[in-house]
């Protein structure tokens, strides 16, 4: 059975000012889950990109599948947050940790490779080039 997370009944008086602030929570992190599955879904669908990341990202579809992932995990921590009680929350956030590393480490395969491995430069020696 799911409960509220504050531990009271909110018709009964009980916890209803941290109650409130949770869902207040919940629901800025669920419109932060919407803007990163935006993005995701851009990424994927058409290559767009957003501004912060056009650079440094080669491939725009694995970074779409992994702000997708991102979008994920900040959405089921929303829920979490709200919804569960401790046994369960603690298993969503371990869940939700492992979402994040998933998600980060999909986006840092998107990106370009470092500008030092580039032929002409020696790696030993940033400064000078080969010759």
């Amino acid at each position: 059975m799911l409960t509220l997370a504050s531990g009271g009944d909110p018709a009964r008086g009980g916890g209803s000012v941290m109650h409130e602030v949770l869902i207040c929570l919940a629901i800025l992190m669920g419109l932060v889950a919407l803007v990163l599955a935006a993005e995701g879904i851009a990424a994927i669908t058409r290559g767009r990109l957003p501004a912060r990341a056009g650079r440094n990202v080669e491939r725009p579809h694995i970074f779409g599948w992994g702000m997708l992932v991102m979008a994920f995990t900040v959405a089921s921590l929303a829920v979490g947050m709200v919804v569960f009680t401790d046994p369960i929350r603690s298993l969503a956030r371990c869940a939700s940790l492992g979402f994040f590393l998933l998600g980060t480490k999909t986006i840092r395969a998107s990106r370009r490779p470092k500008s030092s491995d580039s032929p002409g430069q020696d790696k030993f020696h940033p400064g000078s080039t080969r010759g």
